[in-house]
């Protein structure tokens, strides 16, 4: 048998001491040392503490839908930001996604131009009252250069066509009659 014959303890596999507690002999598969007191609740507490952390992560960011229409066929998009960003944050973020410069977007929201870069989105989330995301309807204006080529204009003459050129130039308009 593998006890002793004083009853002191018992060998387990490979002649391993298992020892003996509170007058049952333990065996090799169950963890003989129990947890102190509190070492589970500390354990707890951090597992919890973490869930905690994420969900106030979340709770604290601002989440908005921003809508676009182009000929008729409209595009969403959900972007999430940091509860102290501003306009220009959110401009950046939706630029990124259509490939354009941030001075190229309009942002609207609820019939008002958010036009202030530096103003927070949290006042614009606090204004939908019980909502939980955002809706802002963007618009993305064309570069200068590409505006004057879509009205048939080559670019450096419709910017000799601007009245700085032309000043520029030497030449006013009112000259060359």
């Amino acid at each position: 048998s593998s006890a002793s014959a004083c009853g002191r303890g018992r060998l387990g596999c490979a002649g391993r001491f298992l020892g003996r507690r509170g007058g049952r002999v333990m065996s090799a598969g169950v963890n003989s040392k129990r947890p102190r007191d509190g070492e589970d609740d500390a354990a707890q507490r951090a597992a919890t503490e973490g869930k905690a952390d994420d969900e106030q992560k979340r709770a604290k960011q601002l989440c908005f839908i921003a809508k676009k229409s182009v000929g008729g066929v409209a595009t969403t998009t959900e972007v999430r930001l940091a509860s102290d960003a501003v306009v220009a944050d959110l401009a950046a973020r939706l630029a990124d996604h259509e490939g354009c410069q941030a001075a190229q977007i309009t942002l609207v929201c609820r019939g008002k131009v958010l036009s202030q870069p530096t103003a927070p989105l949290q006042t614009v989330a606090d204004e939908e009252v019980g909502a939980a995301k955002v809706t802002i309807v963007y618009i993305v204006r064309k570069p200068a250069g590409a505006a004057a080529a879509s009205a048939g204009v080559p670019a450096p003459l419709a910017a000799a066509a601007t009245p700085a050129a032309a000043a520029v130039s030497g030449t006013s308009a009112s000259s060359s009659a």
